[in-house]
């Protein structure tokens, strides 16, 4: 039986985990502890509170005798970073979640508030009607929208999912509007590419125009559009940034997430100076550090981001009318012109900051703030 064609469209995650043969025999180059001793330490941070891996013990690099044992501590899991955001937002947070997951509502309300959003171009699958977005009913509707005049270079992307599941960039319509030009060069089927987005996203794709990045983003990122995440806490005395992180897109990607296995970054940003202070590749173990972009070659020392300020000042902006809501992620492409909303995730993953920054999200400087925050939102529900 002949395999099934492959896809057009990221339609699964792609897992940039350690491999942990090659991070056993690291350890054990660079530390002389060996496998059982290895996994012993493993097993304490799996068994402790914080419900460690075994690829975070390497990811992190909880392996390191530097490591004091109060650093080691900091850092939490996925399900740990999880339960911390819950204790951030317990009031109605289904109803956020289903607020922010939602990526059209969510652009439709923000940019009604006069919020930098990108306007809706085109809607496939359920959704509500938009006067100034097309309604696509069909894969064909889709392939006839694609081929029109005017309607590329377009941005694509799933109303519910994460991870750059279904997301890519088209470009120009090619082969006498037999095909389209994706963001990593390929030029694919339109009807089949068309096809692969109704079967799949039948809950609603949208269509909305490409975001053309300032050129010194995308003098480290690339052409395609590395988000930078601004995460922000509901504290007692007001909301604030809680830490930034600009992703940077792995070569041939139309995204910032992970492609086809290949490694994508995340640099930790200076809130004051919009400055690049450490950068990390999501598929090597501390204390390597990247220094200079995978897509451009460009070095990261000295580079600094344009419009950080004014992205934190929305973002916090935004999580003040979001009154329900402890911690939220805000995705920003930052243009020519200033910041752009590109999400809001109310479920942020705080691996972002620990792989970047090599530091527990936990530390000396967040824990006091996030348990302040915690008991205030406590506070709130009575």
């Amino acid at each position: 039986m002949p395999e099934p064609a492959p896809s057009i469209l990221k339609l699964r995650r792609y897992s940039l985990s350690v491999d942990l043969r090659d991070a056993i025999a690291k350890v054990t180059a660079t530390t002389g502890k060996g496998s059982a001793r290895q996994g012993l330490e493993i097993l304490a941070v799996a068994l402790g509170r914080q419900r460690l891996r075994a690829e975070d013990y390497y990811q992190y690099g909880l392996w390191r005798p530097e490591l004091s044992p109060d650093e080691k501590t900091a850092f939490v899991s996925t399900l740990g970073g999880q339960s911390i955001n819950q204790r951030l937002s317990p009031v109605d947070r289904m109803g956020l979640y289903g607020f922010t997951s939602n990526k059209l509502l969510t652009g439709l309300a923000l940019r009604s508030a006069g919020l930098p959003t990108q306007k809706p171009r085109a809607l496939f699958g359920v959704g509500p009607e938009i006067p100034e977005a097309e309604r696509l009913e069909s894969a064909a509707d889709i392939a006839r929208w694609l081929r029109k005049d005017g309607s590329l270079p377009v941005f694509g992307k799933p109303l519910h999912k994460s991870l750059s599941i279904g997301a890519a960039s088209y470009l120009s319509v090619e082969d006498q509007g037999k095909s389209v030009r994706l963001g990593t060069g390929a030029v694919v089927s339109i009807d089949a590419l068309s096809a692969e987005i109704a079967v799949n996203f039948s809950d609603g794709y949208l269509f909305e125009p490409l975001i053309i990045q300032h050129p010194d983003v995308e003098a480290i990122t690339g052409p395609a559009v590395g988000a930078l995440r601004v995460v922000t806490l509901r504290e007692p005395d007001g909301i604030r940034v809680l830490y930034l992180a600009q992703r940077l897109p792995a070569v041939g990607g139309m995204t910032d997430s992970a492609n086809l296995n290949a490694p994508f970054s995340e640099a930790l940003i200076d809130g004051e100076t919009g400055r690049l202070i450490r950068v990390q590749d999501m598929d090597h173990m501390p204390p390597d550090r990247l220094e200079a972009s995978h897509v451009t070659g460009k070095p990261f020392a000295g580079v600094v981001l344009p419009f950080v300020r004014e992205a934190q000042v929305i973002a916090c902006e935004v999580h003040g009318l979001l009154v329900g809501a402890g911690i939220l992620g805000f995705d920003f492409g930052l243009t020519k012109s200033g910041p752009v909303i590109n999400e809001v995730n109310s479920n942020p993953h705080h691996s972002f900051f620990q792989r970047s920054g090599d530091r527990g999200l936990m530390n000396t400087d967040f824990k006091p703030r996030i348990n302040a925050a915690i008991a205030y939102a406590r506070s709130r529900q009575r």
